[in-house]
């Protein structure tokens, strides 16, 4: 069946978010006097939104009066700072572009809280996504499909086999499998190609580079 419409997932998918995570997360751990953490641990714990991203950088027995202290420090910290050094992955904005002349409804599905998440995709990418589904504390986060729906509810698809869920981590695999939608993951994002393999999804896809997607999308179609 013909695709119309695509979500993407945000960090590692559409921005490289990476670098200002990092900076707010040390920045937490500093303040408490905790160790620091490098951007290859960063990137390992990202994909279950910034709750768990936080948890992970804190060591296992950490109580949890402290650890929302953290967390509300990280908070704080990356709302002004959220887009110091966040950046388009290479070729993604022309990607887009002419996913979106050809017809493509496109959208955004993250973990991140849903107003600053909005606020980056808007600021990057003006007048590209038709929605973008965050942290609302309404809707369950990802794995569970709840933004997903939303989407396609609120775009008017009656078919999920007119979706595609485009993500860089096993969670935005679970998410799809979760939505009953097809998924494509990417390999230039927080999940190596060969960290992904290991895992042994069950993935038609693995996509390389923001511009090998508009191919494979435009060819299909």
């Amino acid at each position: 069946m013909k695709k119309s419409l695509l979500i993407f997932d945000m960090d590692g998918t559409i921005l490289n978010t990476l670098d200002d995570l990092r900076n707010s997360v040390n920045f937490s751990l500093a303040k408490h006097g905790f160790p620091l953490r490098s951007l290859e641990q960063i990137r390992l714990a990202i994909g279950n939104g910034i709750a768990m991203l936080v948890k992970r950088s804190l060591p296992i027995n950490v109580d949890n009066e402290t650890y929302k202290n953290v967390l509300y420090d990280f908070e704080k910290h990356y709302a002004l700072h959220n887009s110091d050094l966040t950046k388009a992955y290479d070729g993604m904005l022309e990607t887009l572009i002419e996913l979106k002349n050809k017809g493509y409804k496109l959208a955004v599905s993250t973990n991140k809280i849903e107003n600053v998440a909005q606020e980056l995709v808007n600021k990057i990418y003006p007048n590209i996504f038709e929605m973008v589904a965050g942290d609302n504390n309404k809707r369950k986060k990802k794995p569970a499909p709840d933004s997903i729906f939303d989407i396609i509810q609120n775009l008017n698809i009656s078919n999920k086999r007119e979706v595609i869920y485009i993500g860089d981590t096993e969670v935005d695999y679970q998410t799809a499998k979760n939505a009953g939608i097809e998924c494509i993951l990417v390999s230039y994002g927080y999940r190596t190609v060969n960290e992904l393999t290991e895992m042994n999804l069950d993935i038609k896809k693995i996509i390389h580079s923001p511009k090998y997607l508009a191919k494979i999308m435009l060819a299909n179609n």
